[in-house]
């Protein structure tokens, strides 16, 4: 066997991890939400939403 065919499936593997960090960064940055930040996301925070959010959380 060429050392060819033992890692003709690596750019594919590694194109995988490459999609699969960015989803879990896009997780991590958009959905979910960090102390650090007041507890809100850190796209709501970017936004300037946090206020609102907090406000919604004391009712």
């Amino acid at each position: 066997m060429s050392i060819e065919a033992v890692f003709s499936d690596v750019p594919h593997v590694l194109l995988s991890a490459v999609v699969l960090e960015q989803a879990i960064t896009q997780y991590i940055d958009h959905y979910r939400c960090h102390e650090i930040v007041g507890n809100v996301t850190p796209a709501d925070a970017y936004f300037g939403r946090t206020p609102k959010i907090l406000e919604e959380w004391k009712r």
